[in-house]
């Protein structure tokens, strides 16, 4: 071939070129039948309007997008700011939900606390009695004390009095059964005042008149005449029979005068037991409502329950209203626990009107027994009231806190709804200012708590990891 022969590879070289420029050339025809296509619609949306009135629309609708495009610029902003106020007004109705929460549980407290009021003002009424004040009523009954003190040493004189009076009647009764009588009484009968005395005296001498009359009348009688005087007469016996008859006269007269005397003392000592029981029956009945208070100071009432229970009680109220507060956001809304003057199976106690009782709200079983919660339940019921006692002493220790709470286990009990909702009450606590521990092997804690400490076994012993957010 000659210098101008063509080449193999010039051949391929066109042949590739003619297939470039036939995959370009079917490119352009698509591109051109798509703008035909395009130029066929627009004609068609364009209408019958000439290209001059299409521009002037044109300017014109840019005009309008331009304008639309200033007037949508602080669109972006605008989108943020109601995103910030719907996030605020979430927020702001999650607190008023918060508050309303709060202003119903604050005003059936104040309602509860009310009616303790009330409760508490009719005892002082009542404890008051017709006195101006309770502090009158105080000062009263501090008065009866001290008569009850007179008292007591009025009935100690009495004592020693009666028992005077016993001594002397045994004293009485020896004189009595000396003088030759039967009792005192038949002593005091023999006591006889001047006029009685003059006229046996009278009785005396008319027997002596009769007497000598009878011996005046015996000696005429013819067998007394008759007598010759050889008759041997026991003088002797007479005159000492006669002396006998002297000296118990004598006696009796010494017995009468002494039984006059002890009868004097014994009337007087009557009349001092007599005034004496008169005053302890006065001073008891000043005392009664003393006694009555006595007795509800040291429980010996119908009640049985002492003062120092009583003001355990009013605590364990108080108690039980913070333990509901929270054990209602614990167990959303179905536990509460209320106050049983005796627990079912418990005996009868000085320490009685301390039981427990929980009111289950989704069942009609009334007031159960604390043993009957499973023991997920009594973990949280039990959390409750220990939340419930701190705050009680903090409220009543003049603004001492207990800043800091450790939970060991307890957790692994709780069913997972449960536990989040434990979890957000400990979490409260915390945005409170508390400081919270809790000691548990619950993998969910793990994911949950971000401040921990994590003990991990090894072969040499367990190691510590502080984990800090």
């Amino acid at each position: 071939p000659g210098e101008s022969a063509v080449s193999r590879t010039q051949v391929e070289d066109a042949e590739a070129a003619q297939q470039q420029a036939d995959a370009a050339l079917a490119a352009r025809t698509r591109e051109r039948d798509a703008l035909v296509t395009e130029q066929a619609a627009a004609r068609a949306q364009a209408g019958e309007d000439s290209v001059a009135d299409l521009a002037q629309s044109l300017e014109t609708a840019a005009a309008q997008l331009e304008a639309a495009e200033r007037t949508a610029a602080p669109l972006a902003q605008l989108e943020a700011e109601l995103a910030e106020f719907t996030e605020v007004t979430d927020q702001l109705r999650e607190g008023l939900d918060q508050r309303r929460s709060r202003l119903a549980e604050d005003r059936a407290r104040l309602e509860a606390g009310a009616a303790a009021l009330t409760q508490d003002r009719e005892r002082c009424r009542n404890a008051r009695g017709d006195h101006e004040s309770v502090a009158a009523r105080m000062r009263s009954l501090a008065d009866a004390a001290d008569a009850a003190a007179g008292l007591a040493a009025l009935l100690t004189t009495a004592g020693d009095t009666a028992r005077t009076v016993v001594k002397e009647r045994s004293e009485l009764t020896d004189v009595v059964a000396q003088a030759g009588f039967v009792s005192a009484e038949q002593a005091a009968t023999a006591t006889l005042p001047g006029p009685d005395l003059a006229a046996l005296e009278a009785q005396v001498n008319e027997v002596a008149a009769r007497r000598e009359r009878v011996r005046q009348a015996l000696t005429e009688d013819e067998a007394i005449a008759s007598l010759t005087g050889e008759e041997i007469a026991d003088v002797d016996g007479a005159r000492e029979r006669l002396a006998a008859a002297d000296a118990a006269y004598e006696a009796a007269l010494q017995a009468r005068e002494q039984a006059r005397a002890f009868l004097v003392r014994v009337r007087d000592a009557a009349a001092g037991l007599a005034d004496a029981a008169d005053t302890l029956t006065t001073a008891m009945e000043d005392s009664a409502t003393l006694l009555e208070v006595a007795a509800l100071a040291t429980g010996s009432n119908d009640a049985a329950t002492p003062l120092s229970t009583w003001v355990l009680l009013e605590r364990f109220n108080d108690v039980l209203a913070f333990a509901n507060d929270r054990l209602d956001q614990m167990s959303a809304g179905r536990y509460a626990l209320v106050r049983v003057a005796d627990e079912a199976g418990s005996a009868r106690r000085k320490d009685r009107g301390l039981g427990l009782g929980v009111v289950d709200r989704f069942s009609d079983s009334g007031v159960r027994d604390p043993k009957t919660l499973s023991g997920g339940e009594t973990f949280y019921v039990s959390l409750s009231l220990a939340l419930a006692l701190a705050d009680v002493v903090t409220a009543e220790s003049g603004g001492v806190s207990m800043d800091t709470l450790f939970i060991d286990e307890g957790f692994g009990s709780l069913d997972p709804e449960t536990l989040q909702a434990v979890l957000a009450e400990l979490g409260r606590l915390q945005a409170g200012g508390r400081t919270v521990g809790i000691v548990s092997h619950v993998e969910e804690l793990r994911r949950q708590v971000a401040d921990r400490i994590e003990v991990t076994r090894s072969p040499t012993g367990s190691k510590l990891r502080t984990i800090a957010s």
